[in-house]
């Protein structure tokens, strides 16, 4: 278009006093001002035009839109104390750049800011005002053809930037509506993630989903350093990139690096104009033009960075930095509860492997003792036939001992194979009809001999009406006898013991009752675990499997285990197993007793 012509340019001037009118009504910001600045170059001839707003919820001033051949640099803005940006908040009328030598409140400017202005060809500065408040600043370059702005220019700019300050008000303070309204919806989203998942892949997919909605992102890292390395914790890109997660680059001379020590975030406008660190270049050659970089800090202490990257140049603004920086604290929470996630994960895998093993070297172990087992007390049964050892009381007394260590070792290896099929969920219970009466009764008679050798007194309480029901026979007489074996063990001579067994509906509630040493609370809930001992026990340790064997097979068989005692006043074993309806309904209850040893006095 040639605005030369006198007939042209009054069209354009008419064109930006119907604009000027409407933009009050204009609520999106990026087309009231991407519109203002194209009419602004054609209306005035001016070679370039570029329209700076506040930043929420900064407040400082960046470019949000620029038309002409020399674009300022989108890491040009002005700071809520700058220079510039104070004389135009308190005073009126447009700033030549020539001024910026002349005024003395702005000779101060730094050179570098006024060399970018000098760079983009920065000839005006005319501050938007409503009512008293700097709402934008259009920036012109140089007039077409070399001519310079008249005096008529400037007082058409200074009548029309009234109205336009007011629609430019009202686009921005919509626009912020949105932003946080899409910032609060951010956060909402990330805070469901947080709350439901611990994933950090699922964490990062959640939280970029929303965020493209704000800004562009072509590129995710999270990255946290590990001594003198910089480690790829995750990552979230569709493009050809030379890292992938796991992966480790040196730390000197990365962002990582740069924002562990400021704390702060930064943005790297165009890679292609200008690279401040290692990776930079790598960035470059997979296309990605502009980056992001964002401290994770985590009560006071730095632990990683996020990164963000696009495509196309100048993606990022400072309004984009800090809205993040708010979110970040969010991302911190999420990695940190992903961190120990992965961490308990790690550590249950880990143990259960070890308990793998453990179980599979029980299994073998008490395999390779039952041959040896086996052949020695085959031995001395064959010794004991072949000789007669009745007139050599010292030798019958050594093949007795033999034979009792054999019973013994043959307990124990049957403890570790059942345990270990235990914990592999490889024991299978073999239910049969079972008269409950007798498997009392034969649980005391084998625990007779035991009993009178301590002087204890072992009594049986059952009413001879208990039903005949489906058990497995041979587990449920494991658990008597553990549980009786338990209680003879920690109860001094001459102590009593009582088997109490009754039916509860169609549940059979069985008690192991003793006035032994009794258990501290504290270790009441220990001792039904694997390998546990009591350290006040003074007797010889065992294998600290038998009450945790105890407790698999009541639960085996859906039942429960618990147990009841004080030090000094003995304890009481109680379980109780579901069965199946009986055959015979329990008559009136009547109890039996059979004692081991008269020790009533």
């Amino acid at each position: 278009m040639n605005l030369r012509n006198p007939r042209m340019r009054l069209r354009s001037f008419g064109a930006l006093e119907s604009f000027t009118r409407e933009a009050q009504r204009i609520v999106e910001l990026d087309q009231l001002a991407s519109r203002l600045t194209e009419l602004i170059v054609r209306a005035f001839q001016a070679s370039a035009a570029s329209l700076m707003l506040p930043a929420y919820p900064s407040g400082n001033f960046v470019i949000a839109s620029s038309v002409g051949s020399t674009s300022p640099s989108y890491r040009l803005y002005l700071k809520e104390d700058d220079l510039l940006l104070c004389w135009l908040k308190n005073n009126d009328g447009i700033v030549r750049f020539s001024d910026l030598d002349i005024i003395p409140q702005l000779q101060a400017l730094p050179a570098r800011q006024k060399e970018e202005f000098s760079r983009i060809g920065a000839e005006l500065f005319v501050p938007l005002k409503n009512q008293d408040r700097l709402v934008g600043i259009l920036i012109l370059g140089p007039k077409q053809h070399g001519k310079r702005f008249s005096k008529k220019d400037l007082n058409y700019l200074g009548a029309l930037c009234p109205q336009v300050a007011k629609g430019l008000e009202n686009a921005c303070l919509y626009h912020e509506i949105q932003e946080r309204a899409a910032q609060l919806s951010l956060i909402a989203e990330l805070g469901k993630v947080i709350a439901s998942g611990l994933d950090y892949q699922a964490v990062m997919e959640a939280f970029l989903k929303e965020l493209k909605k704000l800004i562009n992102v072509d590129l995710a890292a999270i990255l946290s350093i590990q001594r003198k390395s910089v480690k790829v914790f995750a990552l979230m890109t569709d493009l050809e990139v030379p890292w992938k997660m796991g992966d480790t680059v040196p730390l000197e001379g990365t962002a990582t690096a740069w924002l562990a020590a400021n704390m702060r975030g930064l943005i790297e406008t165009d890679l292609d104009q200008q690279r401040r660190f290692s990776t930079g270049e790598l960035l470059l050659q997979h296309k990605i033009r502009s980056v992001i970089y964002l401290p994770l800090i985590c009560r006071g202490e730095f632990v990683g960075s996020f990164v963000l990257g696009s495509l196309q140049p100048a993606s990022y603004k400072e309004k984009d930095l800090i809205m993040l920086e708010q979110l970040s604290s969010y991302m911190v929470i999420a990695i940190e509860n992903s961190l120990l996630y992965n961490l308990e994960k790690e550590q249950r895998s880990r143990l259960e492997t070890v308990d793998q093993q453990r179980n599979e070297f029980l299994s073998a172990i008490s395999h390779e003792l039952k041959t040896p087992i086996t052949s020695v007390k085959v031995s001395a049964e064959i010794l004991a036939k072949e000789h007669d050892l009745a007139q050599d009381s010292s030798g019958a007394e050594l093949l007795e001992n033999i034979g009792h260590s054999i019973e013994r070792m043959e307990r124990r290896v049957a403890e570790l194979l059942d345990f270990a099929k235990l914990q592999g969920a490889g024991l299978q219970l073999s239910p049969e009809p079972v008269d409950l009466h007798n498997v009392f009764a034969e649980t005391i008679s084998l625990m007779t001999p035991l009993s009178l050798s301590k002087q204890q007194t072992l009594e049986l309480k059952v009413p001879p009406s208990l039903p005949v029901v489906m058990l497995d026979k041979r587990r449920l007489e494991q658990i008597l006898l553990n549980l009786l074996s338990n209680a003879s063990k920690y109860t001094p001579g001459g102590g009593h013991i009582q088997v109490t067994a009754r039916m509860e509906h169609y549940n059979l509630l069985v008690q192991v009752r003793d006035n032994g040493y009794g258990i501290p609370a504290s270790e009441q809930e220990l001792i039904f675990k694997p390998y546990y001992y009591s350290k006040a026990r003074t007797e010889a340790p065992s294998l600290g499997i038998g009450l945790a064997i105890t407790k698999s097979l009541v639960e085996l068989q859906e039942g429960r285990i618990w147990v009841e005692s004080q030090p000094g006043q003995g304890s009481t074993f109680s379980f109780i197993l579901p069965l199946e309806s009986p055959e015979n309904p329990p008559r009136k209850e009547s109890g039996e007793r059979i004692e081991s040893a008269d020790n009533r006095g």
